[in-house]
């Protein structure tokens, strides 16, 4: 669960570099 909540954050921060 925690693994799937860091996956799901990175995912997150990647996305905003990526806009960014």
């Amino acid at each position: 669960m925690i693994m799937a909540t860091t996956e799901s954050k990175n995912q997150h921060v990647v996305g905003s570099l990526s806009q960014k």
